[in-house]
């Protein structure tokens, strides 16, 4: 990525998505970082409820 991210991408899942299959979870990722890329914010990984992220913070909410 070039230049300063304006944010952050995280990945959310349910607790029961969080037993879903590895190819799953590997496609879920690769869409949350493409979607930063696009952005221009940075991909920060998995949800951490106790993180300070800087700047804005989009979800990518995977439930159900």
């Amino acid at each position: 990525m070039h230049g300063a991210a304006r944010g952050v991408v995280v990945l959310y899942e349910s607790q029961e998505r969080a037993r879903a299959r590895q190819h799953e979870r590997a496609t879920h990722e690769a869409i949350a970082r493409r979607l930063a890329s696009l952005m221009r914010f940075e991909y920060a990984g998995e949800y951490d409820p106790l993180a300070r992220y800087p700047g804005p913070v989009y979800v990518v909410s995977v439930v159900g």
